[in-house]
């Protein structure tokens, strides 16, 4: 079985948490994984800023951050990794890109979950996969 926890911390941003474990299962599923555990975090750019200064060493928010396997706190099941999203870049990058709050926040949920699968954007080709996937995962969430 695969458990989706989503905590949010920015509750001055309205999004469906039953709607991202839905998605993120959703995706999951779609990589063969039938158990193990993940943990979402949503958060506002304060938050995330010192997430990516402490782990990543670079002061400044992002939109998302995934750490693969154990790292911010322990448990009992086949754990998958920790997602960190910032619902205030969303909202920021959303009216930027002519894009819709919900959009952006599950693109983040999906980027989030490929770098725990193990995709890497650091290169022009592993971006240009991730963008793939993406956009198919998104086309057929939403």
């Amino acid at each position: 079985m695969i458990k989706v926890n989503v905590t949010n911390h920015a509750r001055r941003f309205k999004v469906s948490l039953a709607g991202l474990k839905r998605a993120a299962v959703f995706v999951l599923k779609r990589f063969r994984i039938r158990s193990g555990e993940l943990n979402v975090l949503l958060v506002c750019d304060r938050e995330i800023r010192r997430y990516n200064r402490r782990f990543l060493h670079r002061d400044r928010p992002t939109d998302v951050i995934a750490f693969q396997g154990e790292c911010l706190r322990r448990v009992q099941a086949p754990f998958l990794g920790d997602i960190v999203i910032s619902l205030e870049r969303a909202k920021k990058q959303a009216a930027l890109y002519k894009s819709t709050f919900k959009r952006e926040a599950y693109l983040y949920l999906i980027h989030g979950i490929l770098h725990i699968m193990g995709y890497d954007d650091r290169a022009k080709a592993g971006r240009r996969r991730m963008e793939i996937l993406q956009a198919s995962f998104l086309e057929r969430i939403l």
